[in-house]
């Protein structure tokens, strides 16, 4: 990433993955510009401007000066806000909102200390495996990449969640013609024991050095969870362990957010992943530019969703947290602590932006906003709503 300056994609949306990888390494990025690799030779000099959404082929040497200048602007405001957001997150009536870092890769790791996270609240374990060697990683590979997380985020804590493999992230032909609805996730993980004792042996040796916590991708049923835990127990004893490690759940599905209340019992503590979350209840493909427009993570009946896990975790003592694209957003952080949640993860570059946005909320303000909201028919009423508070 140290050559990349800026990116630029054909295909994708907002919160792909490729663009989320962009984002942790504070790298500008547009997305799906049509015919792009036709209409731009690689010798030739463009201009990404990830805040307007444009690419600009040639650019003049005036054009190319205004842009160095915004550069060198947004680094120094980057630096002023970061210097102003070393304390811990609270709103402006004083509550306390726990930010933690979102990581994708094992280089990211000196990101925490630099950017004030409050530990890690999704570390991404799946592009341990995606860039390995075939046969690899083994479980002492992994535990060493487990370790120099918590160390580095000692005293907080470190959540890891399991292989997310299949899907937009592929392992190899995709069966069946939507990958997203396939073997993906936990399911994967499942149906293939070898590789996810592997990771479990690794996460329970890892457990010795901090306090870390598993969390299970694409769960759907109460069934998986279940064959997940008595899965960590088995390598909790074969790590020595007289307790395993907490476990618990992404909810990025419907059936799952609406069945909280059913499945709180089974788990130690929910994760809402807003991204797939808002795609699969919304029926929109993230990363296909023909349908960006109608990804609507405010959407009424998302917030409908939220809520559902919300209520679950008060009602049974289980901490609900957001790992989402969501949380990073100025309005959605809002509408966030107005339902309740009381601790966030987002990519590191965004952690002093979303506490800057906590200290000008109003926690009993957002909260009579969002029960507004819960009633409304459409994400615009919701913005609307959201955008005209004091």
């Amino acid at each position: 990433p140290r050559r990349v300056r800026a990116l630029a994609l054909e295909r994708g949306g907002p919160t792909s993955h490729a663009t989320i990888i962009a984002r942790s390494f504070g790298l500008p990025a547009v997305v799906g510009i049509e015919e792009l690799c036709e209409a731009i030779s690689p010798e030739t000099p463009i201009v990404v401007d990830g805040d307007r959404g444009t690419v600009e082929p040639a650019p003049s040497k005036e054009r190319l000066r205004r842009s160095l200048i915004r550069v060198r602007e947004q680094r120094e405001k980057t630096r002023r806000l970061r210097a102003r957001t070393t304390r811990a997150a609270t709103t402006r009536d004083g509550v306390r909102i726990v930010v933690r870092a979102n990581l994708e890769l094992a280089e990211e790791i000196a990101a925490l200390d630099r950017f004030h996270a409050e530990g890690v609240g999704l570390f991404r374990s799946e592009f341990l495996y995606l860039r390995a060697a075939p046969g690899s990683p083994g479980v002492e590979e992994q535990r060493e990449v487990y370790e120099s997380l918590l160390a580095a985020a000692a005293p907080h804590p470190v959540v890891i969640r399991t292989y997310d493999l299949g899907g937009e992230k592929g392992i190899g032909p995709a069966r069946g013609e939507n990958p997203a609805l396939g073997m993906r996730g936990l399911r994967y993980c499942l149906a293939h024991p070898e590789l996810f004792d592997a990771q479990l042996d690794a996460l329970c040796l890892a457990s010795r050095k901090g306090p870390l916590s598993i969390l299970l991708p694409m769960v759907t049923s109460r069934f998986e969870i279940e064959e997940a835990r008595n899965a960590l127990e088995k390598s909790a004893r074969r790590a020595g362990l007289s307790q395993a490690p907490p476990l618990g759940i992404m909810v990025e599905v419907p059936s799952a957010a609406l069945l909280a209340e059913r499945l709180a019992p089974a788990t130690d503590f929910f994760s809402i992943g807003t991204n797939d979350l808002a795609q699969y209840a919304l029926a929109v493909d993230r990363a296909n530019p023909d349908v960006a427009a109608l990804y609507r993570p405010l959407h009424p009946a998302i917030l409908r969703m939220l809520k559902s896990v919300a209520d679950a975790g008060r009602a049974h003592q289980r901490p609900v947290a957001v790992c989402g694209e969501l949380a990073s957003d100025p309005i959605g952080i809002a509408v966030l602590v107005g339902l309740g949640i009381r601790e966030v993860s987002v990519t590191p570059v965004a952690i002093a932006a979303v506490k800057d946005s906590l200290s000008g909320i109003d926690s009993t303000r957002v909260q009579s906003l969002v029960e507004k909201a819960l009633g409304a028919a459409e994400a615009s009423e919701v913005e609307k709503l959201m955008r005209g508070r004091p």
